[in-house]
């Protein structure tokens, strides 16, 4: 994380009637943030500007 800023298309899916986000081109995203499996991402939503932020990945 460089703190530089990529755009991603959102989607919205319900899972068990629960709202979550998905990413298209997910894998794309995990080769631009040097993310593997293991990690575990931390994002924040930004609702003024309806926009997730990765503020930190952690490995598990």
């Amino acid at each position: 994380m460089t703190g530089d800023v990529e755009v991603y298309e959102m989607k919205t899916e319900l899972n068990g009637g629960t709202l979550r986000y998905a990413v298209d081109g997910w894998r794309k995203f995990m080769a631009d943030n040097q993310l593997e499996f293991g990690h575990m991402l931390h994002f924040t939503y930004v609702t003024s500007q309806k926009k997730i932020v990765l503020n930190d990945v952690t490995s598990i």
